[in-house]
């Protein structure tokens, strides 16, 4: 007999204060009555912690802490509080239990219980569901491979057409305007297909993510006529009698975050350049499929690793460095790939990492202000975090070394209180949507830029011009390496404009080698020797083009073979 069956037979036979009960309790002594008492009712008591919710949840990177609680009345020194349905897949060695002060928890013990259940209405509900949005896929491939089809019998009547068309054209007096209403008919039908194909091809997308939805979820409900779930004791030392809150905290599988980000860009002049303000939307996706819903809860996101055991770009250093090789040494050049260069165009949606949140070390968390709900379907819900204001400016940055065009850039110092973590940023400029990128860790008021798409009002292009290697001379015994690049600017806007150019020269890591800036470099560069950056700020008017010329030599030992 199990302790619930227990008690659905113990209260009606033993109704306290009825005089079944009081007949029942004669012959025993004063101490064992109100003992006996005080057992039955920390029993019945226990049945509310059966009612309890889910108080909290900090969803960590790859699981989530989840906090029960509950009411009980605590007699005679003593109370002891029941959770069940938890969900088998939590992890034991983290169940903790505490209770309110005075009350003390004591301890805790778990087992994992057999419940015998049909299978639910719901999942019934759900088969019907599925099977009919299977049935829709189905269907709209079938009509995508008659559109296929047609598309391919366009085709053959396209060379017929043009076979005519080749002996037509001899006629003297050709007949262009029944050849126009051809095309145009040919054409018509075409893009009339493509559409439908493509607005196939979309609902089919939506109707995939729903299938992968609806699986989940009778996944969830267990594919037999029984499920496990765990059953948790929690006693609590108590003093005196009166009502005391009792909590349980596990750790679960199942959930995951990561931050994403709104950036919306007003700037105060007409030519969008210069002074703006800024807004930052600090969001979180936050998925979970823990078995339980999360309803109205205290929710907070935690950047801890329990499971431990477009943007304008930043040229990246070139460092120069050599080893040892048999009897020589060798010139290796790397590149530290930091920089990316997205345009701000609208693509494909970027796919969820499964640990994707980068904290450099330092955890931290976030609590959302708000309540918030979540069902236990794996479907990512946004939930918004923060919005913070702050003042930005907008400028023409371009590195033609990675990519020949100009961006705008929005330049700020972090507006919130606390890091950025790296995550996907959309970015608008006044009410244009101008695309998304990726924005990197920044920490507390540290410079931010990010990209509000290319700007077409200047043309770039970056030439190699001739490289010279030069041997020692007749008593040397250093080499020299000469390389030089040329990069124009051509402007087409209307008003004159400033646009910074930033390239890199490499950056030796070695005494024997020696990177030097040759004079017949372009001045007028704010020069990072440490990182080997170049920044120069162009100025245009309207048509004018200018060049820059970057020129430098590496000086290495004559024995070192180059890489």
């Amino acid at each position: 007999m199990t302790f619930r069956t227990m008690l659905r037979l113990t209260r009606p036979t033993l109704a306290l204060g009825s005089p079944a009960c009081e007949r029942g309790l004669v012959g025993f002594a004063s101490n064992d009555a109100r003992l006996l008492i005080a057992t039955l009712l920390a029993m019945l008591g226990s049945l509310t912690a059966s009612a309890q919710g889910i108080e909290r949840v900090v969803v960590m990177i790859d699981r989530a802490e989840i906090t029960r609680s509950t009411q009980l009345p605590c007699l005679e020194g003593r109370a002891q509080a029941v959770f069940e349905g938890i969900p088998d897949s939590a992890d034991v060695r983290t169940l903790r239990g505490e209770a309110d002060s005075p009350a003390k928890a004591i301890g805790t013990t778990s087992a994992m219980v057999e419940l015998e259940v049909a299978i639910a209405e719901d999942a019934r509900a759900l088969e019907q569901q599925l099977e009919k949005v299977m049935s829709d896929i189905r269907t709209r491939q079938d009509r995508i491979s008659e559109i296929q089809r047609r598309e391919s019998s366009l085709d053959g009547l396209d060379r017929v057409f043009q076979a005519v068309l080749s002996e037509a054209v001899r006629n003297p007096d050709p007949d262009r305007a029944a050849w126009g209403r051809t095309l145009d008919s040919l054409s018509s039908e075409r893009r009339s297909l493509s559409e439908d194909r493509i607005k196939l091809e979309s609902e089919i997308l939506e109707l995939s993510r729903e299938e992968r939805r609806l699986a989940l979820l009778l996944e969830s409900l267990g594919a037999g006529g029984s499920k496990r779930a765990l059953r948790v004791e929690l006693a609590i030392e108590c003093q005196g009698s009166g009502q005391v809150r009792a909590r349980l905290s596990y750790v679960i599988a199942g959930a995951r975050w990561r931050p994403e980000y709104e950036l919306r860009i007003d700037p105060l002049a007409k030519s969008g350049l210069g002074s703006a303000k800024a807004e930052l939307t600090v969001g979180a996706i936050v998925e979970q499929s823990t078995g339980e819903d999360w309803t109205s809860v205290s929710l907070s996101l935690s950047t801890a690793k329990p499971k431990l055991g477009s943007e304008a770009p930043i040229p990246a250093p070139i460092y120069v460095e050599g080893y040892e090789e048999k009897a020589g040494k060798v010139l290796v050049q790397s590149q530290v790939q930091r920089e990316q260069l997205p345009s701000g165009q609208v693509g494909d949606a970027t796919q969820a990492d499964s640990v994707a949140v980068d904290d450099k070390g330092q955890s931290f968390l976030l609590s959302i202000p708000h309540r918030v709900t979540l069902r236990s379907d794996g479907r990512p819900t946004w939930v918004p975090v923060d919005v913070a204001k702050g003042d930005a400016n907008v400028s023409l940055v371009t590195i033609p070394k990675l990519v020949p065009r100009v961006y705008r850039v929005a330049k700020l110092t972090n507006p919130a209180a606390f890091p950025l973590l790296e995550g996907r940023v959309r970015s608008y400029r006044g009410d244009s949507y101008m695309g998304e990128s990726r924005l990197r860790h920044h920490g507390l008021a540290e410079p931010v830029e990010i990209s509000l798409g290319v700007d077409d009002s200047v043309r770039v292009k970056r030439e190699r011009q001739k490289h010279k290697d030069e041997g020692p001379g007749f008593l040397g015994n250093t080499k020299h390496m000469r390389k030089a690049y040329e990069i124009t600017l051509e402007s087409q806007a209307a008003t004159p404009i400033t646009v910074e150019v930033r390239e890199n020269i490499p950056v030796s890591q070695t005494e024997d080698v020696e990177v030097e800036l040759l004079e017949e470099t372009t001045k007028g560069a704010t020069r990072d020797d440490q990182r080997g950056f170049l920044t120069y700020k162009a100025d245009l008017t309207p048509s004018q083009t200018k060049k820059l010329l970057i020129v430098y030599t590496i000086h290495l030992p004559d024995d070192w073979t180059v890489q």
